[in-house]
This record gives C-alpha cells, sequence and structure tokens, in this order.
C-alpha cells in the first residue's frame, strides 16, 4: 500500500514494481496476480469520520480512531 496524493498512471506503477518482479510474474503467466492500492486512509479527518459514526460533533481524534 501506498499515501497517494494525486493521480497515477501506467509509469508510475511500472516505476513501483521491480523489473525482476514484472518479469517473474510475466513468466509464470501471471501478469495481474499483484495488485497495488493507493490510498489516503491514513489520513483522519475527525469532523467527516464523527459525522459518519454519528458521534458528537466535538469527539476527539483518539475516539474517532477508536471508533
Amino acid at each position: 500500500m501506498s499515501n497517494i496524493r494525486r493521480a497515477v498512471n501506467d509509469k508510475s506503477t511500472k516505476d513501483m514494481m521491480p523489473p525482476s518482479l514484472r518479469a517473474r510474474l510475466l513468466d509464470e503467466g501471471r501478469p495481474g496476480a499483484l495488485a497495488f492500492v493507493a490510498t489516503q486512509t491514513d489520513v483522519l479527518v475527525r469532523s467527516e469520520i464523527a459525522d459518519n459514526l454519528n458521534l458528537p460533533r466535538k469527539s476527539s481524534v483518539e475516539r474517532c480512531a477508536l471508533e
């Protein structure tokens, strides 16, 4: 997994995968066996979490994270 702040393209994906791993997956006939997940799930917005979980609006970051 990787934190991502902008859209990526095929070149970025290829740069993330070592050529030896790419070659091995192709040789084994499994080119789709690996997935890259680019998210911002580690970025917590307290107000969004509180709203989504129906917590009091002034809930602490710690409470939101635990919920």
